[in-house]
């Protein structure tokens, strides 16, 4: 720029054809008289004085016209386009970028809070570089130019390039969020509700906390939790510190809706316990998939479930029914008891009665009970103690011994 300045005022000179060493000025032919050293600087001095004569400087005024006007233009451009509040900002932003190197001034300083407010109360912060920019404790910025990612600022001051922006900040603390009341539906149709909680960071890449970095964070994952956001119905963008405890809790609802409600409120048939088993399962699931935004999920709280008032009272109903069931198992267990013994009496009785009553009716006793009358009864009583002793359903060795010797006193009548 001042070689085309100068050149262009080479030639103006030029083009005037101002020749003062032929012809100098009267007054100047009176300074050389009186002091002849001047001479030897005559046809320099002469020279310089040609070019800034009026004749010559004449032909700057369009320049420095335009030049403030341009500037003038510029200036009202910048403060419409970047919304800037006021005509000085649009000047000192100008004279920013017109500056040679890195101007030595504060761009701005970003913190984890309220990082739109502050874009907002600083235009600088939406226009960028060149200057510096301050970055707070445990935070992370990111910056753009033009919208395409630059680099990755962690805590301290940065010099920022021209139109370099920060474009994103992220708190590299850890943070806790909390879902109250988050409503899931089990896979036979019963609602219920729980509190969720989730506490997590930007993932730190396996660094450790130190005295020189307070809070570690992967570079890489912060770029990618930056530009993790999800739309919702075009109304409402969620960042990466929601979306973690909106994933976390849409995983709990599709184990929820995986299982029946038995299977979530009580321990049997395994023995465990479903509330821990569900827990790491959503832990384990929501991990995973924020793993994959730079995001590390550190732990995991659910609630306890809350269920319809009618679902409770028919849970209550059940649960006294297996109390009381229980209360009566050993009442049951000893009536049992007593019953078999009863039994087992009646059947010993009942074979005592049968092994007489076939010592009576053997053929060998008496040749007298051959008549046709006697053995017709005895027959019947005969039928009868068998099928008496086979309703007993005792399969001890006694009754089969005299269920097999009924039998043969049954064929034995049957033959006569």
């Amino acid at each position: 720029m001042f070689i085309l300045l100068l050149g262009y005022w080479l030639y103006v000179w030029q083009f005037e054809r101002i020749n003062l060493t032929q012809t100098p000025p009267f007054w100047w032919n009176t300074i050389v008289n009186r002091f002849p050293l001047f001479e030897i600087l005559s046809r320099f001095l002469l020279s310089l004085l040609e070019l800034l004569s009026p004749r010559v400087l004449r032909h700057f005024i369009p320049i420095i016209l335009g030049g403030w006007l341009a500037r003038i233009s510029i200036s009202r451009f910048l403060e419409s386009f970047y919304d800037l509040p006021d005509h000085p900002s649009a000047n000192s932003l100008l004279s920013r970028f017109l500056a040679w190197g890195v101007p030595n001034r504060l761009v701005g300083s970003v913190n984890h809070r309220g990082f739109a407010e502050q874009k907002e109360g600083n235009p600088q912060l939406r226009v960028g570089g060149p200057g510096y920019l301050l970055v707070s404790q445990g935070t992370v910025a990111i910056t753009e130019i033009n919208g395409r990612f630059i680099r990755t600022l962690g805590p301290g001051s940065h010099t920022l390039d021209r139109f370099e922006y920060p474009a994103a900040v992220l708190d590299v603390r850890p943070q806790e969020r909390e879902a109250t009341n988050v409503k899931m539906f089990t896979s036979d149709g019963i609602d219920l509700t729980a509190d969720v909680s989730v506490t997590f960071q930007v993932g730190r890449g396996g660094q450790e906390p130190s005295r020189e970095q307070t809070f570690p964070f992967d570079p890489v994952a912060a770029r990618m939790a930056a530009y993790s956001t999800i739309n919702l119905n075009d109304e409402q963008d969620l960042s990466w510190d929601t979306i973690t405890l909106f994933i976390t809790a849409a995983e709990l609802r599709n184990l929820v809706a995986e299982s029946r409600l038995d299977e979530l409120i009580h321990a049997w048939p395994s023995g465990i316990h479903p509330h821990p088993r569900l827990k790491r399962a959503m832990e384990q699931r929501a991990r995973l998939i924020m793993r994959n935004d730079g995001v590390e999920i550190r732990k995991t709280r659910l609630g306890r479930f809350d269920l319809p008032e009618l679902v409770v009272l028919q849970n209550i109903n059940f649960w006294r029914s297996q109390w009381e069931k229980q209360q009566k198992l050993p009442q049951l267990e000893n009536e049992t008891t007593t019953l078999e013994e009863v039994d087992r009496d009646n059947v010993l009785a009942t074979a005592n009665f049968v092994q007489e009553l076939v010592d009576r009716l053997s053929p060998t006793r008496s040749p007298y009970d051959q008549l046709e009358t006697k053995s017709f009864r005895a027959l019947e009583a005969v039928e009868g103690m068998e099928t008496h002793l086979r309703q007993a359903q005792d399969s001890s060795p006694l009754i089969e011994r005299q269920l097999a010797a009924i039998g043969n006193l049954k064929q034995q009548l049957l033959d006569e």
